[in-house]
């Protein structure tokens, strides 16, 4: 085999890591924030509940 063959396919499974990196940090990402808006309005209905009482 020749440098020729192998660097392209090399190239190709990088770039396609790379992209489902990039995937996998944006899921990440999104779940960690809807995690954190929902544990904040977990605890605001919950400081509501106490005031009503």
């Amino acid at each position: 085999m020749s440098i020729d063959l192998i660097y392209p396919s090399l190239y190709e499974a990088l770039s396609l890591a790379d992209a489902s990196l990039q995937l996998w940090i944006s899921i990440t990402f999104m779940l960690m924030l809807g995690g954190t808006v929902r544990t904040m309005w977990f605890v605001r209905a919950a400081r509501r509940d106490s005031e009503e009482q």
